[in-house]
């Protein structure tokens, strides 16, 4: 799926032809546990992947950062994240363009929704589910409750279909 505003159809009057001075200046950053790379190229859809996971309505619009400025680009973030107002605008590194400008920003963003746990190592965007579950863990066995609630569905089924029953929420460890 490709989203409305993105790097490829901005609307301004840069061409193709990226400045050399900002290709030499370009930045990669690599996960070392799993080998991701982020850089420019590929920062801008992260970023519209992230919005686009925000719920919305039928009648509300598709969530997206908006940029502002030409050689120094800003970022704003939608303010429906589930994060501080703090982090919801980023101001980029001064470029010769104004899609090189949107490329940075987006960069640094992601690098810094990564550090705040928005994104994990495959910089895929973690739910404030996930962080439920891992305060949740449980270390050992005789910490485990006798019924607990288990959140979501298992399965790659849809429960719609009515071939496959529905998992019950509550699991029930019985004593053997």
């Amino acid at each position: 799926m490709r989203h409305p505003n993105t790097d490829n159809d901005l609307d301004d009057d840069d061409e193709d032809i990226t400045d050399l001075v900002d290709l030499a200046e370009r930045e990669h950053y690599v996960i070392p546990s799993t080998r991701t790379i982020l850089s420019y190229n590929n920062a801008i859809n992260l970023i519209h992947h992230l919005c686009a996971l925000i719920p919305r309505d039928a009648f509300t619009r598709h969530h997206q950062p908006t940029f502002t400025g030409y050689f120094q680009s800003t970022m704003r973030l939608p303010p429906s994240l589930p994060l501080s107002p703090r982090h919801l605008s980023y101001l980029g590194p001064p470029k010769r363009s104004k899609k090189e400008a949107r490329r940075a920003i987006a960069f640094c963003v992601v690098k810094r929704l990564r550090k705040l746990d928005v994104f994990d190592d495959y910089l895929l965007p973690i739910s404030s589910q996930v962080h439920e579950a891992e305060k949740q863990r449980v270390t050992h066995v005789h910490d485990v409750p006798a019924i607990m609630t288990v959140s979501g569905i298992l399965g790659v089924w849809n429960s719609n279909s009515g071939s496959i029953p529905s998992l019950s929420t509550d699991v029930r460890l019985l004593d053997w």
